[in-house]
């Protein structure tokens, strides 16, 4: 079993150099068949600066959210999406409010269209525009790819004495080729909810131990090579447990996946994961009977 810095003993976290305008301090992969030649999953201490990471949870904290529609049957979570690409270097973004990860990938909440607020085009730009780029150009996805971006938000409850499920999927694949994962924030009492790759759904095989993904860090994987999981988490004792969304209760973590032309569809169209899934014994697109679901194809912890 390897540290979780990545899937090879080669492999160490690396730090943003700050002096440096090529992608996180390194030489330019360019033209080097990058995506090929990372490893399965790389993690990155600092991957953001200081500064802007605090300047995009301030905006994210202005933004109001509902609660997503799955985490009513797990830890409470908020969250936003957009999706977007990259044409001529630059992101563009697109405007729909919903996405369909496919039943294949996820027997809980797959097959259900979920809709989200979307990201604000202010947040969308600066540091948050730098972090999908840098994402971008690490796997080298080619331009016009569409990209599915999410912040979301989890807030554990002080008062349950249990550890809560963070997903509510236990080991899954988000069912598509390569996953960006970024910390924005984790509150000073948040216990738990550590990330672990797997080589196999049933966590025989694990490909490193759980590590915890402190604010400013990052880690890079190939979502159809591997399993991920996050383990459940707690918040310790606050002295104002009765307070709501207490930041000290909450994680926040900024993902970025591509491609994603299958989740703005609802359809397996386009990714070449051939991953399975753990079978749920809640189904979203049964239980809630939702007539919007488009899936064809016919939780628990960490």
């Amino acid at each position: 079993m390897t540290r979780a810095t990545s899937s090879a003993e080669r492999y160490r976290p690396k730090r943003t150099d700050s002096s440096s305008k090529t992608l996180l301090g390194q030489e330019s992969f360019r033209g080097k068949a990058p995506n090929r030649s990372r490893p399965s999953f790389e993690q990155f201490e600092g991957f953001i600066e200081e500064e802007h990471r605090a300047k995009l949870v301030l905006d994210v904290k202005d933004v109001v959210l509902d609660q997503d529609p799955s985490s009513k049957y797990f830890a409470e979570r908020c969250k936003m999406i957009r999706f977007a690409t990259v044409i001529g270097g630059k992101l563009q973004l697109f405007s729909q409010n919903y996405f369909v990860q496919d039943a294949a990938f996820n027997d809980f909440s797959g097959g259900y269209k979920r809709y989200y607020t979307l990201i604000p085009d202010h947040i969308m730009t600066g540091a948050m525009s730098n972090m999908v780029m840098k994402f971008v150009e690490y796997y080298d996805v080619p331009e016009k790819t569409v990209l599915l971006i999410q912040i979301q938000t989890t807030y554990l409850n002080p008062r349950k004495g249990s550890k809560q499920s963070i997903t509510g999927q236990g080991i899954h694949t988000d069912g598509t080729e390569r996953v960006g994962m970024v910390c924005l924030h984790r509150g000073s009492a948040v216990r738990g909810a550590a990330n672990q790759f797997h080589k196999s759904l049933d966590g025989t095989e694990p490909l490193c131990n759980p590590f915890v993904l402190n604010p400013g860090d990052a880690v890079f994987f190939k979502d159809d090579e591997l399993y991920h999981c996050v383990s459940p988490g707690s918040c310790s004792s606050i002295e104002d447990d009765a307070e709501e969304h207490n930041p000290a209760c909450a994680r926040t973590i900024l993902l970025i996946a591509s491609p994603a032309e299958d989740q703005m569809i609802g359809k397996l169209t386009k990714t070449t994961n051939r991953l399975s899934r753990r079978p749920s014994a809640i189904s979203l697109r049964d239980l809630e009977g939702n007539q919007d679901s488009l899936a064809e194809t016919g939780p628990d912890h960490c």
